[in-house]
């Protein structure tokens, strides 16, 4: 992908950019997206959550929480999934 003036995006932009070279610049991200910046992988203590973007655990633990009812959402092997895996049951912990 460029910018509108010809010059390269940086390689984790998808779909273009605003400024050249600039992870914080793209469009669209072509892997993952945390705080802004387009990333390969999560950053260390984040969890890729729905394929395109990290989280940390404490927002893994509360997304989708509805007061008076437990979130259904927890960590394994590096993911915030919704569900546990098959063969997986929930124990409460992270």
């Amino acid at each position: 992908a460029c910018t509108a003036g010809g010059d390269c995006c940086h390689s984790e932009c998808l779909g273009g950019c605003s400024q050249p070279e600039d992870p914080r610049a793209c469009v669209a991200c072509r892997h993952l997206y945390f705080q802004g910046v387009c990333l390969r992988a999560c950053p260390p203590g984040t969890y890729q959550y729905e394929s395109w973007r990290c989280v940390t655990a404490e927002l893994c633990a509360h997304l989708r929480e509805v007061p008076g009812l437990a979130t259904t959402f927890g960590i394994y092997e590096g993911s915030c999934l919704a569900q546990c895996p098959p063969g997986f049951t929930r124990n409460g912990s992270r």
